[in-house]
C-alpha cells in the first residue's frame, strides 16, 4: 500500500501544465451552501460571486489567520464567491462550485490576489480622480458595504490609487470598458518631470487635490486655459480631471495627438493534465466529502457536489484520490484529495 501510495502521490505532484489559449468560460456561479470547517463567524459583508481566474499556485487556507492549506487554484477559470473581506490587508472567504457541479471547497485566500473588476467608477479623488469602470483592481479591505480597493499602474506613470466603493461597484467579471473620444478642441500636454501637482482650480485659491508620480511623458488633454493652468483630462485605467501648472507640461502643436488604445486583455489558459495514463473518469450523483487523508480520520476540506465530472487518479484500500475534470482547485504539494472508493460506485 505505501508503494501504491507514493505512486499517486508522484502523479499528483505532476498535474497541471500551463499553455496559451482561450478559456472556456463555465456557467455563472451560484451561492452554494458552505461546508462548516470555514464556515465560521466572520462578518460576510460584501458577497461577490461568479467567475474567477486566479493565479496558479495561489494557496487555499482553512482559516482566516494561520492555518493550514488545504488547496490551491490551478490558473484556470474557478466557479468562484467571494466575502467576509478582512478590515485590513488579509484573507477573505472563498467557496470554489456553483451549487451545480464542482469540487466546492470553502476556505480563506489572500484577498489581494482575487482579481476583481469594477463596474462603475469608483472615487480616488471625488471630482478629480477615479479609477475607471470595467477595470481589474485588487480588494485592500472592506467593510459591512463597501470595499477599498487599488489599482497599480506601471504606464503611463507607476502609482497606487486607492479607493472605496459600495458593493455593487464590483464584480469577479470583467466587463467591457467605454471608450472615450478627444474633444476636438482638446490640445495635448505631455508631462515634463517625474512629479505633477493638480489641483482643483486655477485661481490663487486652488488647493492641490493629488500628485501624480513618475509620470514624466504622460499625455493628458488640456480643455482650458486660465492665466497659467490648464484644466486637463484623462481617460484609460484611471481617470483625471483636474488642473495643473503649464510651466509644467510641454504643449504639444495643435492637431497632434499621440494617445494609445488600451492593451488587449489576456487570459491564462486552462489547467491540463500530465500523466502516463489517462484517468478513470466518473460523474457523481451525490454529494462525497473530500479528505485530507485516506482514512475517517482524514479532516473533511470540502465535497463534491453532485452531477460533478471526477477524474480518478488511484485507488488504494478503499480510497480514491480524485481531481476536478475542470481542474477549477487542485491539492497543493504532495497533498490529495481523498473520498471513499464506493461512494463513486469503485472498488478496490
Amino acid at each position: 500500500m505505501r508503494a501504491a501510495r507514493s505512486t499517486v502521490r508522484l502523479a499528483a505532484s505532476a498535474l497541471i501544465a500551463l499553455c496559451l489559449g482561450t478559456v472556456t468560460r463555465v456557467p455563472r456561479a451560484q451561492t452554494p451552501p458552505r461546508t462548516e470547517r470555514a464556515a465560521t463567524t466572520v462578518p460576510i459583508g460584501c458577497v461577490l460571486t461568479g467567475t474567477s481566474q486566479l493565479g496558479p499556485r495561489v494557496q487555499i487556507f482553512d482559516s482566516q489567520r494561520g492555518g493550514s492549506v488545504i488547496a490551491r487554484f490551478t490558473g484556470g477559470e474557478s466557479p468562484l464567491q467571494i466575502d467576509a473581506f478582512p478590515p485590513q490587508p488579509g484573507r477573505a472567504r472563498v467557496v470554489t462550485a456553483t451549487g451545480n457541479g464542482g469540487f466546492r471547497i470553502t476556505g480563506f485566500v489572500d484577498a489581494m490576489e482575487v482579481p476583481v473588476f469594477t463596474r462603475r467608477e469608483v472615487p480616488v479623488v471625488k471630482g478629480h480622480v477615479w479609477i475607471e469602470a470595467q477595470r481589474e483592481v485588487r480588494v485592500l479591505r472592506g467593510t459591512t458595504a463597501r470595499l477599498e480597493v487599488r489599482k497599480a499602474l506601471t504606464q503611463p506613470l507607476r502609482q497606487n490609487f486607492d479607493g472605496w466603493g459600495p458593493c455593487d461597484a464590483f464584480a469577479l467579471e470583467r466587463g467591457t470598458p467605454a471608450g472615450w473620444d478627444v474633444p476636438g478642441d482638446a490640445r495635448g500636454f505631455k508631462v515634463k518631470k517625474d512629479s505633477l501637482q493638480l489641483y482643483d482650480g486655477w485661481n490663487e485659491d486652488q488647493t492641490k487635490v493629488a500628485t501624480l508620480s513618475n509620470a514624466s511623458g504622460m499625455l493628458l488633454w488640456g480643455i482650458a486655459e486660465r492665466g497659467s493652468s490648464v484644466r486637463v483630462q484623462y481617460h484609460g485605467e484611471i481617470g483625471i480631471e483636474a488642473w495643473a501648472r503649464v510651466e509644467d507640461l510641454h504643449r504639444l502643436p495643435r492637431g497632434e495627438r499621440e494617445d494609445s488604445l488600451d492593451p488587449p486583455a489576456r487570459r491564462r489558459a486552462p489547467p491540463r493534465l500530465k500523466l502516463a495514463s489517462v484517468p478513470t473518469e466518473v460523474t457523481t450523483t451525490r454529494s462525497i466529502s473530500i479528505r485530507t487523508q485516506p482514512a475517517e480520520k482524514g479532516t473533511v476540506i470540502g465535497v463534491i457536489e453532485p452531477n460533478t465530472e471526477t477524474y480518478v487518479l488511484d485507488v488504494v484500500v478503499g480510497w480514491a484520490s480524485v481531481l476536478p475534470k475542470s481542474l477549477h482547485v487542485a491539492p497543493d504539494g504532495d497533498g490529495q484529495f481523498w473520498v471513499p472508493a464506493n461512494e463513486l460506485g469503485l472498488e478496490d
